[in-house]
């Protein structure tokens, strides 16, 4: 399978947590499509074969707004041209996944098709140390975790995953709200979705949300960027609630 997705600057905790990510889906033979939004981002890269980067995705700059976030669906749209596998995955850049993460899909497509819509949500934990050997990858992944009802993981085939893309809104990625728009697509268009949070977990390394203050000035919901997301499911709210 491949995974599509966009990084924050690698510098701080973030560094930290997007290497153990990145480490997870190189152990696990995972394909990776990224865009190159921010500085040092390519130099940072440059070292996992596993990774192809795409060009010409916009960000919320092009949108008028203080941030690289990329804009999810030139995303998707411009990193399936680049995935040759049948499993794509959107995911975030800070998502750990286990050793057996593989085989734990291969189960599922065998018993339900590539036509299904997995949605995932995130365990917590909490860490100051970076998974890049067998060994802290081995203990991260056993780290006590707090369960959250935040999707951080969305996999189905490449031709739903272009279908998704083709009617979604211009969202900025890890504004809010996108995953949202997300999770009510897949129920409206989707025979089969299922919530694969026990079968798929995945790790979140908990830190500092002030990223976007750092970008924009102002916090969470409260950022010039995240209201314009809001806008965009009010916008399509019929259709989300049709």
């Amino acid at each position: 399978m491949t995974f599509i997705t966009a990084f924050k600057k690698f510098r701080d905790l973030q560094d930290q947590i997007q290497l153990s990510a990145l480490y997870s889906w190189q152990v696990n033979d995972i394909a990776v499509v990224t865009a190159i939004n921010e500085i040092g981002q390519r130099e940072k890269l440059s070292s996992y074969p596993n990774v192809k980067l795409v060009q010409g995705v916009r960000t919320g700059r092009d949108l008028g707004f203080s941030t690289g976030a990329v804009v999810i669906k030139d995303l998707l749209l411009k990193g399936l041209l680049a995935t040759e596998t049948q499993l794509v995955a959107l995911v975030k850049g800070d998502v750990i996944i286990p050793p057996d993460f593989n085989a734990r899909v291969k189960k599922i497509v065998d018993m339900f098709g590539y036509d299904i819509f997995l949605i995932g949500h995130r365990r917590s934990i909490q860490t100051a140390y970076c998974a890049d050997s067998p060994d802290t990858y081995k203990r991260l992944c056993g780290e006590p975790h707090t369960q959250e009802r935040e999707p951080n993981l969305f996999l189905t085939s490449r031709f739903m995953m272009r279908k998704l893309a083709i009617q979604m809104p211009e969202f900025i990625f890890g504004r809010f709200y996108w995953d949202t728009w997300i999770h009510q697509w897949a129920v409206q268009n989707v025979h089969k979705i299922m919530d694969c949070t026990d079968t798929l977990p995945t790790y979140h390394c908990v830190h500092p949300m002030n990223h976007i203050y750092q970008a924009e000035g102002a916090h969470g919901t409260e950022a010039d960027s995240a209201k314009y997301n809001k806008g965009l499911i009010d916008g399509f709210s019929s259709c989300l609630l049709r």
